[in-house]
């Protein structure tokens, strides 16, 4: 799959894993090289994948009282996309790459099988999962104080 140990080290979402464990994610995923500016998801849609930056960057955005209001920046090793994993409803932001990016697909299903045969590798994702989804919410919150004070 052309996977260098640095791709697979800089992914925070495959923290804890043995180097067999972090391999057996990379076959399960779809490599996609997109261009600048390209819609990954798209707020309001259906979706059944995670997404991991393995090269590139995307910027996440929500539409906020009829104006697209810009959340975050994500990079190398972030993921996105995990409301899907966790819960089955439309997608909560628009991501949208800002730079020529390699990006990893993980459908919903392929993860849910891999994980019934290597539960190990299912609790640690689920714990990276969390992990990040904590550290967003706290970037989350300051950067919605940020918006409100501008009104």
């Amino acid at each position: 799959m052309g996977y260098s140990s640095q791709d697979i080290q800089t992914i925070s979402l495959f923290k804890g894993l043995d180097p067999q464990e972090r391999l057996s994610l990379f076959e399960v995923s779809r490599r996609l090289h997109l261009d600048p500016d390209t819609i990954v998801v798209q707020e309001g849609k259906e979706g059944a994948s995670l997404f991991v930056i393995l090269n590139g960057s995307v910027r996440v955005s929500k539409g906020i009282r009829g104006e697209l209001e810009h959340l975050a920046t994500l990079t190398n090793g972030d993921f996105f996309g995990e409301m899907a994993l966790l819960e089955k409803a439309p997608r909560s932001a628009t991501v949208t790459t800002t730079e020529s990016s390699i990006i990893l697909e993980f459908k919903q299903e392929t993860l849910e099988e891999l994980f019934e045969r290597f539960p190990r590798i299912g609790t640690k994702v689920y714990q990276n999962l969390a992990g990040g989804l904590s550290r967003r919410l706290r970037q989350l919150a300051e950067r919605i104080k940020e918006i409100s004070w501008r009104d």
